[in-house]
């Protein structure tokens, strides 16, 4: 389960409120995302991040999803 939570962030160059999820019982071994929720990670986050990030997390999701978590 996650809770929404607002954060400040720097985005150019001005600190704006963002939204995020925080997982509310971390377990001791992360799992991937599910398919439709690793979309929408990277979709939105192809507007407002570097494409070097963008893959590097991609990566990271396909290590997870093969390892079966």
């Amino acid at each position: 389960m996650y809770r929404r939570e607002y954060i400040d962030v720097q985005y150019n160059g001005q600190l704006v409120s963002a939204l995020t999820y925080v997982i509310v019982e971390k377990q001791l071994d992360e799992i991937a995302p599910s398919e439709s929720y690793a979309s929408i990670i990277l979709d939105e986050g192809t507007s407002l991040l570097s494409p070097q990030y963008i893959e590097q997390v991609w990566r990271h999701i396909e290590t997870l999803q093969k390892k079966g978590r």
